[in-house]
């Protein structure tokens, strides 16, 4: 202004440096704060981001856990489930020994039995035959007394 008033082309100059000066202190105020904003924000996403990955690994791991659980499980259970078919089998396999057994058994005492009548038969028979001989003596000697 005094410049202007003064007509000094010096003065006048001088002023638009001054001008200039101050108006690129302002620029470069403003880049520098707008640079610190910038700089501010990368580092909140970067904090976020490092925030969320480890949320994700955490995730990962959670599920991983439940998966090796969840596998855990499924082969105890497949576990109880082998142990009891075969317990199942070894049953119905005493069972059919068993049942076989009585079958045997049976048999034998079938055939315990048939030897015994066919015993017994051949003890009736041998009683009728000692029978007829007693009776057969028994005439001979009543036919000799009576001869005599």
């Amino acid at each position: 202004m005094i410049a202007g008033l003064l007509r000094d082309p010096a003065l006048r100059r001088d002023a638009e440096r001054r001008r200039q000066a101050a108006a690129e202190r302002r620029q470069a105020l403003r880049l520098r704060a707008r640079a610190e904003q910038t700089g501010e924000e990368a580092d909140a996403r970067l904090e976020q981001r490092r925030d969320q990955a480890a949320r994700q690994r955490q995730q990962a791991k959670a599920r991983a856990k439940a998966r090796r659980e969840q596998a855990a499980r499924r082969r105890q259970q497949e576990t109880r489930r082998a142990a009891k078919a075969e317990e199942s089998r070894l049953e119905g396999s005493r069972e059919a020994a068993e049942r076989a057994e009585e079958v045997v058994n049976g048999r034998a005492q079938a055939e315990q039995l048939e030897a015994l009548n066919a015993k017994t038969e051949a003890l009736r028979e041998r009683d009728k035959e000692l029978t007829a001989r007693d009776e057969a003596q028994r005439l001979r000697d009543a036919t000799a007394r009576a001869k005599a």
